[in-house]
């Protein structure tokens, strides 16, 4: 909740009563809901609708942000832009926009810088190239990245040996990342 809120001194008078309880609508809805597929997302839809004294957009709200901005819900498809060609051209660097990979970036935006996140969903939806074009943003004098495949083969024992093959050892049980990072 706090990664859509205005940070405490900054908020105006044009944050509202109602810009509170829609952006906690949302968090609500993503927080608790997000995980959620099909017939399950609409009921958990008509649950927060009849919870809200907000009005809520008439379709699915998983479809709609909410803008402090603006003071309404629009739908996700608004800040889709429209695909460029990468180059070089690489085939794993294609990402063509779609809602879906403009709503993980949005929450990956928010959050990352606050804490830390999991993101879980359906296969095909970009989760992982949002999170790699995410770091690739991320100052590399500051930050380094380590990607890590992962399958239902993948040991919690494989996953250590990874990490310990990329940070140096300090002091007994203390690892941190390779000297001036």
């Amino acid at each position: 909740l706090d990664s859509f809120l205005p940070a405490v001194g900054n908020i105006g008078a044009e944050f509202t009563s109602s810009d509170a309880e829609n952006v906690f609508l949302y968090c609500l809805l993503w927080g608790v809901g997000g995980q959620l597929v099909s017939d399950s997302k609409v009921k958990f839809d008509a649950f927060v609708k009849k919870l809200s004294s907000e009005n809520l957009p008439d379709k699915l709200i998983y479809d709609f942000f909410y803008s402090t901005e603006e003071h309404r819900w629009l739908n996700w498809s608004t800040r889709v832009v429209d695909y460029v060609e990468p180059s070089p051209f690489h085939f794993y660097k294609i990402m063509v926009p779609t809602t879906q990979s403009v709503l993980y970036t949005d929450m990956l935006e928010h959050m990352a810088p606050l804490k830390p996140i999991l993101y879980v969903g359906e296969s095909g939806t970009a989760k992982t190239l949002t999170i790699e074009n995410y770091t690739a943003t991320l100052n590399s004098e500051k930050f380094l990245r380590l990607a890590i495949n992962m399958s239902s083969k993948t040991s919690s024992k494989d996953v250590q040996s990874n990490i310990e093959a990329n940070v140096d050892k300090r002091t007994g049980s203390i690892y941190g990342p390779a000297s001036g990072k």
